[in-house]
């Protein structure tokens, strides 16, 4: 007798995975329930993870994309600080100037993509005329003050290509080429296009500028940009953008008589996220006195919010979807161990394991689950890129208009320079450039992301089948049979 219970309870459990596939396959009503509700719950974690992805890429995106830069200049606020003023006298502000040879220590830091030396002085136009057209006649009147049309700025750099203004698209090159390094200790220029279309300039022609020591000088159009902001826009006082002429570092340095100096010094970094690092290695070299660094990593910053906004929507998603896919799967599993008393009260009887039982449950849910993580994938890749890309959209979109509206607002109020304008537009158009690249961000899922997938989904079914079966399986097999 003990040998034939013995042979009936090894039937038993080698009939395990048989009683699992015809279990599924008899029951094809709870089988259909179970994989529409597996495929949802797949389908949600799926999404989440999807949008978690999303964030993080387009993070990393940002990080080595958005133009991320540090200035160093003379020290102003210290300089005022300096000022002395005796009794019947006035004394100048005087700034000193930044050595190119200091700075080019700095940018050999392994974070340095490139610099930028400039220095800036103002010349009158000979041979041409100055774009003269004026901000508001009424806004003039009121300010008491008319603007200088005869003077133009000659802004000496290193090369156009590593100014914000043109690395972030708020100026490009229309006609004929970018001022390089080796324009240096030429008298090549690149003129903006309304200047160029007033005096009817094109690539090859000359003009004539005067100093400020009242010498004549003669220069030569190498390239016509687009970029700057309109008159009408300007702010009071402000002299026209379209009046800036970019020409060597060297040329400019010439005029002023100060060679091996330079105005200021931007440094283009390869990573937004090392700046505020940067900033304190290269202050190390410095005279704080003197001069200070100032990092602008306002696209990066713009952006950064909105993703990880994103990213934390997913992680809360992750954690809804996980949280009430257990409950609700666990509520199913205990209303169908209810169902299945009598089964499970023979199975009992016959010698099987409480633990192989509820394995066996378990195994059931994984097989339909492993169908259902097909039709979650199929679905939920399409429909977790397209909610990442409105998300990230929609919320980028939000921050750079707070971003641009603020800059504009005081650009409009602080009286902004020439060049301060050019950047000031440069990162607004930066920050555009980057959400129009967003919008091509397409997430194609890791064997990382399918991992994680079936670990949670695993993870689902084995709670909600301890947790839903533990009622059942500690009753006594009588109770199952008397019930």
């Amino acid at each position: 007798m003990i040998e034939r219970k013995s042979e009936r309870t090894e039937g038993v459990k080698m009939s395990l995975r048989k009683r699992v596939f015809l279990n599924v396959k008899i029951n094809k009503g709870r089988s259909v329930g179970l994989f529409l509700v597996l495929s949802m719950i797949l389908l949600f974690i799926l999404v989440g993870l999807i949008l978690e992805q999303t964030a993080k890429e387009a993070i990393q995106r940002v990080k080595s994309s958005a133009n991320a830069t540090v200035t160093l200049t003379a020290n102003r606020e210290q300089a005022f600080r300096n000022i002395t003023k005796p009794k019947g006298t006035q004394q100048q502000l005087t700034l000193p100037a930044v050595r190119i040879a200091v700075a080019k220590k700095i940018a050999a830091a392994t974070a340095v993509k490139s610099y930028n030396v400039s220095s800036m002085t103002t010349v009158k136009a000979v041979s041409f005329s100055a774009v003269t057209e004026t901000a508001d006649a009424s806004a003039t009147h009121v300010s008491g003050r008319k603007q200088n049309t005869e003077n133009l700025s000659l802004l000496g750099v290193t090369r156009t290509t590593s100014l914000i203004a043109f690395s972030s698209g708020g100026s490009k090159i229309t006609q004929g080429r970018a001022l390089r390094a080796s324009d240096g200790r030429t008298r090549n220029i690149i003129i903006e296009e309304q200047l160029a279309k007033k005096n009817k300039l094109k690539v090859g022609s000359k003009i004539s500028i005067k100093s400020s020591s009242q010498k004549n000088i003669s220069l030569k159009v190498v390239g016509i940009y687009q970029g700057g902001a309109p008159a009408s826009s300007l702010a009071l006082g402000q002299m026209n953008t379209s009046n800036t002429i970019y020409a060597g570092v060297e040329t400019v340095n010439q005029l002023k008589n100060t060679n091996g100096m330079a105005d200021s010094v931007t440094f283009s970094l390869k990573n937004a996220v090392v700046a505020k690092k940067f900033v304190k290695m290269a202050s190390l070299q410095l005279d704080s006195s003197q001069y200070v660094l100032a990092a602008d990593d306002s696209v990066y910053r713009a952006l950064l919010t909105p993703l990880n906004n994103v990213r934390t929507f997913a992680k809360g998603l992750l954690l809804v979807s996980v949280s009430l896919g257990t409950i609700i799967l666990t509520i199913i599993v205990a209303a169908i161990m209810s169902k299945r008393r009598a089964e499970i009260g023979i199975l009992l009887s016959l010698g099987e394991k409480r633990m192989k039982i509820a394995a066996q449950v378990g195994s059931e849910l994984l097989l339909i689950g492993l169908v259902a993580s097909v039709m979650a994938v199929s679905g939920g890749t399409t429909l977790g890129n397209l909610i990442s890309k409105q998300l990230i959209q929609q919320n980028s979109a939000n921050a750079s208009s707070l971003t641009i509206g603020t800059a504009q607002n005081q650009q409009a109020e602080n009286n902004a320079t020439t060049e301060e304008v050019s950047a000031q537009t440069g990162t607004q158009q930066g920050i555009l450039r980057q959400n129009q690249q967003l919008k091509t961000l397409t997430v194609h899922l890791s064997w990382n992301t399918y991992g994680k997938l079936i670990v949670l989904g695993s993870l689902i079914i084995v709670l909600a089948v301890l947790i839903g079966t533990a009622h059942i399986l500690f009753l006594e097999p009588y109770r199952f049979m008397s019930r």
